[in-house]
């Protein structure tokens, strides 16, 4: 299990590990799939675009990004 900080996720699709400093510190991984900002007050941001949109909704209980508190 990897160690994350609490300004720290960790995307499952390409492994990095991304650090916000601070507020407007916007860090985006290599695979561009999510990316964080805003330091301390973490804000994990899903960046792809499903392949297929239906009118239902869903739940999400595939992630691929790890946070640890």
């Amino acid at each position: 299990m990897v160690n994350l900080k609490a300004n720290q996720a960790m995307c499952n699709n390409c492994g990095n590990t991304l650090t916000s400093h601070s507020q407007y510190d916007l860090q985006v991984c290599q695979c561009g799939f999510i990316a964080v900002d805003d330091g301390l007050n973490l804000r994990i941001i899903e960046l792809t675009i499903p392949s297929v949109i239906t009118n239902s909704l869903s739940s999400c209980d595939k992630s691929n990004f790890t946070i640890m508190f």
